[in-house]
């Protein structure tokens, strides 16, 4: 089987989206809540999007979304999204074709997001030259049925 990663222009990627809208349901189930299925679509058809898609063969197989992220001395090109079959199969030359693209934009490194429970996932990466830079700790906010009106935040001077 030969896999190869091409990104996807974006006037094809509503096209894209039949292929791999059951790879983005895998994304809503392990997302914590954050993200559903439309969200991912919404996502890919954004300003500044940079989708690819994963082929084994000719069937696609998964995708990445990515896009540009300017801190203040630093350019990044973030991958936020990646899901697919297989995935322990193909990431590696995913990851090539990311960084090739991120050498074209002139960036100065790659960053992903993984959830927890991935470690294998995480030893893939490390194996590709990826280091953990950052760890993100989360804890949702509990809220009664019966609070009074939650308090609004009001934006000043606008």
């Amino acid at each position: 089987m030969e896999y190869k990663c091409e990104i996807v222009a974006t006037s094809e990627v509503l096209n894209l989206w039949d292929s791999v809208s059951g790879y983005a349901d895998k994304i809503e189930k392990y997302s914590y809540g954050r993200f559903r299925s439309s969200d991912v679509l919404h996502q890919m058809i954004s300003d500044g999007a940079i989708v690819w898609k994963v082929l084994e063969d000719e069937n696609i197989v998964g995708f990445l979304v990515g896009k540009i992220i300017e801190y203040p001395e630093r350019t990044y090109l973030s991958v936020d999204t990646l899901s697919g079959v297989r995935a322990d199969k193909w990431e590696a030359i995913a990851l090539e074709e990311v960084e090739r693209v991120a050498k074209v934009m002139e960036c100065d490194g790659i960053e992903a997001d993984v959830r927890t429970g991935r470690e294998d996932f995480e030893t893939r990466m490390s194996e590709l030259g990826f280091e953990k830079e950052y760890l993100i700790m989360t804890k949702q906010i509990k809220y009664e049925e019966d609070s009074v009106e939650s308090p609004k935040l009001e934006v000043a001077n606008g």
